[in-house]
């Protein structure tokens, strides 16, 4: 059970509460905490604050003093939070055992929520007429992760493959074969699906936009098709089965795997459909019309404004929804199975049989691949069929949820991805399309992983062997795949991007892969079997106890993935675990091993036909020590040039095998990475573990750094190599410029680092910070008052502040880049109120000057005086919609589209001056979409959305942070009660006094201070004033207080407008 035997605990014991105090059926959650609220929270105080008529926290308080008379064996304490949560936390010694013991099981993570009921997962059901592309592989992805999570939770699943090789797209093919005379060979090197789709398919549906008679010749070869005796349908089976062979391989690459593969061209001739027709017209589920434009076909009645759909044609000819109800309701046991079973001509990986139906009969034994529950994997853009087919299993059924429908967005590549599998985009994304050929098959995917893989792992293993990169390489190129496929919801739609997939930082499978290399290259180096007889009390750091908590979870993210059918949950999972461990790597010791022992060696290396004498410098390890666990690959080159040199002793002879010389260009040092910048950190003694995080958040926050976007470009070098005597010269190719994932300083940052230097050098002095940071270990050891030291240090602090406060000009960063041609006015870039900007004129000009943000992608110490003047083109005017005019901009959150009072913002890298009336409008309907209510409260709709602050609702006006508490893209009704009611708790809480006649208010504001708030006015009221006996008198003074610094600052520019403006002031004074 693991953590979740805590939870089950916590649970129990406040039923029993709630029984105490009559009160029943209340559905409260209990769940693994968030920072900030001990190791598990509920919610349960909000749920009956209405009910008993006080507040959650005092509600809080008084369930967590009943809560300490409870039996309780995992948890330690119990607390009511301020916000009304009531956190509890664990006894980690219990738990600690608990959860490490049960992490040895091969059963560890099982959850028993299928009680060994049957299920069928559908999945992958692609036509056999070309090759997987990367949009399938989604759905191949999905349906393998969920039918592994359904299995961990004791369903007994049977996993088909529905073949449909009687469709268009097969009849294609055929015609193609057959009356355009392609070779039924494919050329060398080329897999014969990948022909059928590149080739045979695409240039064949080119020819019937040509010549239209072709369409007669398609009807009459998908008629064929139908009759399985015909010399086509014979055909057409030896083409499909060859096309499958491949299909099937690379899904056997991805290890994807299934129990049965189903052909629609032998549901067609099972008989099937005619005994499901019978059945559905005698419930009256479809129906006969008599006119319009459907007359003589039976149909489903739409729902709402939905239309009809037909089933079955005028002409007696079934649609190829007829196709699909009789396999559903076979796939739910509703038929009498009309199939026999063979075992496939091919094994599939991992012993694992695979059948196949056939209308033939065979001695084989019986088999049901039926379930009391079927999920089928089937992108949204086929909704409709899915919700009439749903429909209509229900009501066979008597069960509403026995036929589900998991639907997911497709998978679109980004430009430079498809750009290097060969597919021009003109700079764009770009989404799959076979018929049109503007596809990326599976395998080139593959691929291209596999090579970028191998090239990476030799440049950092050049001494491992080929056939241990080539299995690194694919198990890479699998769980990137893989991971890449999962690890977003299912309702968004995925751009795949081969470098970012790649990466060893954030979010990918490599970086899991990496962590649980080093997991297990420690234990291999400790030479120690793992075992749970230890001292559990001794696990006590933080770092520990958040990944042993981690683990613990793995049973409620089974449970949560399972009920949600949410393979992200899984993805997600092991994403927090490797994080939870690589933070457990970085601050704990893991083995108590001594340090290494390096000497520092100046090697003399002479030769006996020359005078020269070869240099090298570095360290020889006389001792592994912590080294022999910790020694990893650097991507520092310079460090590796002189970073290890091998055992040697003076007048050791050295064999010349060969000398090479690389040739190397002068460049700027390397910008931080995030984890580099942590190692610089640790080194000049800045922060500590517990602040690098923050700090580097904070100043990401504040937007003095980003991450950097350029991807670089290629440069040539050469690389010299002496052997055998002859000297040999290779051209490499390395990439150079690139910041990508780095942290790059941005306009303002680069403004405020200036002033900074310039005011407070000797506060940025990584001394004085070093100092400051000893001083603070003092104080929590207490060798040292902190009162001292604060006093000691704004001594000098203090009136610095205030002298540049009174006296230093304003840093903007101004450049002047040449004059307007039309004004002759100067032409400037500054940093201003909303961020960097380009303006003509200046403020001394008796005309107000014209001013232009400057785009995401420009700074102010790179961009040209052309660029510059190009910006001015904005707003640009590029059409209307729905009565109101189109345009787009520079604003102050990045470039945006804007209609009526509507703003919608561009994709990041995307120029407004590029920006067509059609991406304008694809824009904003996506937006309308987004902005679509959620729900309805109190009558009032509830929208959802991510804003630059994170992930928030909106309702009433009111914007409602929601947090990493809730999982913001599957938001419950209950979720969104609670967070309404917890934003409008808080604002009732924090208003202190509300003059309403006068529009004034107090309210609470952070670190125990006040605002008074009138309009968009707002002052902060000293500490030392008390709040609640606050007049209104006083208020309006504090606010009068504030208007007239308001002013002056405005008319500042010009001394008349100054004098002016004083004397309205004094008068209003008086």
């Amino acid at each position: 059970m693991a953590f979740k035997s805590i939870i089950d605990e916590i649970e129990n014991n406040l039923n029993k509460i709630l029984r105490d105090l009559s009160i029943f059926d209340v559905k409260f959650t209990v769940e693994s905490a968030k920072p900030g609220f001990g190791d598990v929270s509920s919610n349960i105080s909000f749920l009956l604050s209405k009910q008993l008529k006080k507040s959650p926290k005092d509600i809080a308080e008084i369930i967590s003093e009943k809560y300490q008379h409870c039996s309780n064996t995992l948890v330690l304490k119990t607390e009511a939070h301020q916000s009304g949560y009531l956190n509890f936390f664990a006894n980690w010694e219990k738990l600690n055992q608990l959860i490490l013991s049960e992490s040895y099981l091969d059963e560890f993570g099982d959850v028993d929520i299928g009680k060994n009921s049957t299920i069928v997962v559908e999945h992958t059901s692609v036509n056999p007429n070309k090759a997987l592309h990367i949009g399938h592989i989604r759905n191949i992805i999905i349906g393998d992760t969920l039918s592994r999570i359904l299995k961990k939770a004791n369903y007994k699943v049977s996993v088909l493959n529905y073949i449909d090789d009687s469709g268009l797209q097969v009849a294609d093919i055929i015609v193609g074969f057959k009356h355009f005379g392609f070779n039924q060979e494919p050329p060398d090197g080329k897999k014969f699906d990948h022909y059928c789709g590149d080739d045979v398919y695409v240039k064949t549906t080119e020819k019937y936009e040509s010549d239209t008679s072709l369409e007669e010749v398609r009807k009459n070869v998908l008629k064929e098709l139908e009759d399985g005796n015909s010399d086509t349908a014979k055909f057409a089976n030896k083409i499909t089965r060859r096309v499958l062979v491949n299909q099937l391989e690379t899904c056997w690459n991805l290890s994807v795997s299934y129990d049965c593969l189903n052909f629609e061209s032998q549901i067609i001739r099972s008989g099937l459909w005619s005994k499901i027709f019978e059945k559905i017209k005698g419930m009256n589920l479809v129906e006969f019309e008599n006119e319009g434009k459907n007359a003589g076909c039976w149909v489903i009645r739409g729902v709402d404004k939905e239309e009809d759909k037909i089933i079955v044609r005028s002409n007696g000819t079934a649609t190829y929804i007829a196709k699909d109800i009789p396999y559903a309701a076979w796939k739910l046991g509703l038929v009498e199975d009309p199939f026999h079973y063979q075992k496939y001509e091919k094994k599939q990986p991992h012993s694992r049989v695979l059948w196949q139906t056939t209308l033939d009969s065979n001695n084989e034994s019986v088999k049901n691949f039926t379930g009391e529950k079927v999920i089928t994997v089937i992108d949204s853009r086929q909704a409709r069929l899915q919700k009439i087919i749903t429909s209509l299993m229900a009501k066979f059924k008597s069960v509403s949820d026995a036929y589900v429908h998991l639907s997911y967005e497709s998978v679109t590549l980004s430009a430079e991805t498809a750009k290097s599998l060969g597919l021009e985009t003109d700079g764009k994304q770009t989404q799959m399309s076979g018929r049109k050929g503007l596809y990326v098959n599976a395998d080139s995917v593959y691929d291209l992983l596999k090579k970028k893989t191998i090239e990476e792992t030799k440049k950092r293993h050049p001494d491992m062997n080929s056939s241990e990169i080539e299995k690194i390489a694919h198990n890479v190129s699998v769980g990137t795949i893989r991971y890449e496929m999962i690890k977003q919801d299912l309702d968004k739609i995925i751009t795949f991007d081969l470098t970012k997939s790649l990466s060893l930082d954030g979010d990918t499978a490599p970086y899991i892969q990496y962590t649980h290399a080093r997991a297990t290259r420690i234990i291999e180096k400790s030479e120690r079997s793992p075992s749970i007889d230890v001292d559990f009390s001794l696990l006590k750091e933080k770092s520990e106890l958040d990944l042993i908590k981690t683990i613990g979870l793995f049973d409620i993210c089974v449970s949560d993935a399972t009920n949600n059918l949410s393979p992200k949950v899984i993805a997600r999972y092991c994403h927090d675990l490797a994080v939870a461990f690589n933070s457990f790597y970085e601050h704990v010791k893991v083995l108590e091993l001594s340090d290494a022992q390096l000497e520092k060696t100046n090697v003399r290396v002479s030769a006996s036909k020359h005078d020269y004498e070869f240099l090298a410098n570095g360290e020889m390890i006389k001792f592994e020590g912590f080294l022999k666990v910790y020694l990893e690959g650097s991507d520092d080159e310079d460090q590796e040039q002189s970073g290890l040199l091998p055992n040697m002793k003076v007048n050791d002879a050295l064999v010349n095998s060969y000398i090479t010389a690389t040739e190397r260009f002068t460049r700027p040092p390397a910008r931080y990475t995030e984890a580099a910048l942590v190692k610089k950190l640790e080194e000049l003694g800045i922060g500590r573990p517990s602040t690098y995080a923050p700090t580097i958040t904070t100043i990401q926050n504040r937007k003095y750094i980003e991450k950097g976007t350029v991807d670089g470009v290629e440069r040539d070098y050469a690389k010299l190599q002496l052997k055998n005597n002859k000297v040999s010269e290779k051209t490499m190719t390395e990439t150079v410029g690139s910041d990508k994932g780095k942290l790059v300083p941005t306009d303002v940052g680069m403004v405020v680092n200036d002033f900074l230097v310039q005011h407070f050098s000797s506060i940025l002095d990584y001394n004085f910070t070093a100092k400051v940071e000893e001083d603070f270990d003092d104080i929590a050891d207490g060798n040292e008052k902190w009162k001292d030291m604060m006093k000691d240090f704004y001594k000098d602090f203090h009136p610095k502040v205030k002298d540049v406060a009174e006296n230093a000009e304003r840093e903007v960063g101004e450049r002047i880049l040449g004059k307007d041609p039309k004004t002759g006015k100067p032409v400037s870039v500054r940093l201003g109120k909303f961020g960097p900007m380009v303006q003509i004129g200046s403020v001394e000009d008796e005309e107000k000057p014209l001013f232009a943000s400057l785009g995401p992608n420009q700074s102010l110490q790179s961009i040209t005086y052309e660029e510059a003047m190009d910006l001015f083109q904005l707003p640009k005017e590029i059409g209307e919609y729905n009565g109101e005019k189109v345009e787009v901009n520079n604003g102050r959150f990045g470039p945006y589209v804007r209609y009526g009072k509507t703003f919608v913002s561009l994709d990041k890298g995307e120029d407004p001056l590029d920006v067509s009336m059609d991406r304008a409008l694809e824009l904003i309907k996506a937006k309308e979409k987004a902005d679509a209510p959620i729900y309805h409260y109190e009558d009032l709709p509830v929208q959802k959305g991510v804003g630059r602050f994170g992930p928030y609702i909106k309702w009433n006006g009111m914007f409602i942070n929601v947090n990493k508490k809730y999982d913001f893209d599957n938001l419950t009704n209950d979720d969104i009660v609670e967070l309404i009611e917890i934003k409008k708790q808080k604002e009732i809480d924090k208003v202190v006094h509300n003059w309403e006649d006068e529009g004034i208010r107090v309210e609470k504001a952070r670190w125990g201070r006040h605002n008074i708030i009138q309009g968009k006015v707002k002052v902060e009221i000293p500490k030392t004033v008390d709040a609640q006996k606050l007049t209104l008198e006083k208020a309006q003074e504090y606010i009068e207080k504030k208007k007239p610094k308001k002013k002056a600052t405005k008319k500042k520019t010009t001394a008349k407008k100054k004098t002016a403006t004083k004397k309205k002031t004094t008068t209003k004074k008086k």
